[in-house]
């Protein structure tokens, strides 16, 4: 049968929001342990279930991770991407025939981007906030993987909180 947690792991991998939040809700220990910054490990390129909640557009999740487990948007996994990165990102083609892609990626990065981290920086007196210019290992920003995959109202939304424009990626 499996336990609560891998039973959770596999619907929150394979993008099915409904069962791992049902899971989830049905699961005390579940939601007493589970730690959203925590990487799954080597075998899954060191995503955390905030990384696989924003792939696959799972607002409800995410917005739980976020705002009740200290969700860490800016944690990064094995391709140096963040969860940001994720959300701006469509890598297969059933995400992007996906009902409502659009609207569910949009929903997700508007989440990050309002997210106010519990730390305040000392210089600023400001709490972190996600990082709109973070790169990946061949220096894509969530802005580049947006606007490369159509995510047309993620980029309205990066643009409008301060994504840097002039960042050149990597070229081999």
């Amino acid at each position: 049968m499996g336990s609560a947690s891998s039973k959770f792991k596999k619907y929150l991998q394979h993008g099915d929001e409904f069962a791992a939040m049902q899971i989830y809700q049905s699961s005390p220990e579940l939601r007493k342990n589970l730690d959203p910054n925590l990487s799954y490990g080597d075998s899954h390129q060191h995503n955390t279930a905030l990384h696989y909640a924003a792939k696959h557009g799972m607002k409800h999740l995410l917005r739980t991770f976020l705002t009740d487990l200290g969700g860490d948007p800016n944690k990064k996994n094995a391709a140096n991407e963040t969860a940001l990165h994720a959300a701006c990102k469509l890598d297969d083609e059933r995400s992007r025939r996906g009902y409502g892609a659009q609207d569910r990626r949009a929903a997700c990065a508007h989440l990050l981007l309002a997210w106010k981290g519990p730390a305040i920086d000392l210089t600023t007196g400001r709490r972190e906030r996600v990082d709109v210019g973070a790169q990946d290992k061949e220096g894509n920003t969530a802005l580049h993987w947006a606007a490369q995959t159509g995510l047309k109202r993620c980029v309205e939304l990066l643009l409008a909180h301060g994504a840097p424009l002039f960042i050149e990626i990597m070229t081999n």
